[in-house]
């Protein structure tokens, strides 16, 4: 059996307050543990051109992981995390081709998250 596609999500939070970057990696840490659809992530942040956090998350099916992911992110109506996160996938051709899925700004055109513009396994 040949080895599974291997999909990235690139996760950005600009927290408003520094001190709040660890309540969101906590949190958003605590939404994704459950995922079965995760093989890895890792988090980074810095400081350029404002703070912000990154969450990169490895995953074999990313239209399962979008959608288990954007239940836990919405089901907290208090979470300001939408409000504050960007959320972009690789493509067919890797970052070359990257889906914009959700932006905290709502003027912000986003991608459209179909089997057809992403390589989905069988």
């Amino acid at each position: 059996m040949g080895q599974q596609k291997q999909f990235n999500f690139h996760l950005q939070f600009n927290p408003r307050i520094r001190e709040s970057r660890a309540v969101y990696v906590t949190a958003l840490t605590r939404m994704i543990e459950n995922s079965t659809d995760i093989i890895g992530s890792i988090w980074s942040d810095g400081d350029k051109k404002g703070s912000y956090v990154n969450l990169n998350v490895m995953v074999e099916r990313p239209l399962a992981f979008w959608g288990f992911l954007m239940r836990q992110i919405t089901s907290d109506p208090t979470s300001l995390i939408p409000q504050i996160m960007i959320a972009t996938c690789q493509g067919k051709a890797g970052w070359d081709d990257y889906l914009l899925l959700h932006h905290f700004d709502q003027k912000v055109q986003l991608d459209t998250f179909s089997p057809d513009r992403i390589e989905v396994r069988a």
